[in-house]
């Protein structure tokens, strides 16, 4: 992923943690409204939203499947004069999204006829078709630190 710019000005950012469970969505995009604004263009925003709905469902119902609902689930963004910045924390297994990403896509002519996997085609579209960089940090071999997905998108000005 492309290394923040070192002019790129820090214009808004903010934390929100949550418990593992998806009826946390209502509140964490209430919580993300806030970035409905400039630099943000309404498109960016929305796609914003796509990416955290998906990122989180994707770690609670996924990476978090097997523990404890009081897990928590950790959000941060930001928002750089360039580019909007979406950070999410789980304590989950690790696994290969880029890999989950590409099957997802290849294997499916028509994504309306599928069950599962749709945050998969989500992240790839916003990838393929938006610009987003999206990639999960999984760290090896050590069991006390977190994944990280990590989505970045560049903002037109």
């Amino acid at each position: 992923m492309a290394q923040l710019d070192s002019n790129s000005q820090l214009l808004h950012q903010s934390h929100l943690q949550v418990e593992t469970d998806i009826n946390q969505i209502p509140r964490l995009l209430q919580w993300f409204g806030q970035f409905n604004q400039p630099p943000l263009s309404e498109q960016s925003w929305l796609q914003g939203q796509i990416a955290i709905v998906e990122g989180f469902t994707n770690a609670a119902r996924h990476a978090h499947q097997h523990l404890p609902p009081q897990t928590p689930i950790d959000l941060d963004v930001k928002v750089f004069s360039d580019r909007l910045v979406i950070a999410i924390w789980d304590e989950g297994a690790a696994f290969d999204l880029e890999a989950l990403m590409q099957q997802t896509e290849s294997r499916l002519a028509n994504p309306l006829q599928q069950a599962e996997h749709w945050g998969g085609v989500l992240m790839q579209k916003l990838k393929d078709q938006h610009g987003w960089q999206i990639v999960y940090i999984c760290p090896e071999g050590q069991s006390h630190d977190r994944n990280c997905l990590l989505m970045q998108k560049a903002l037109t000005l």
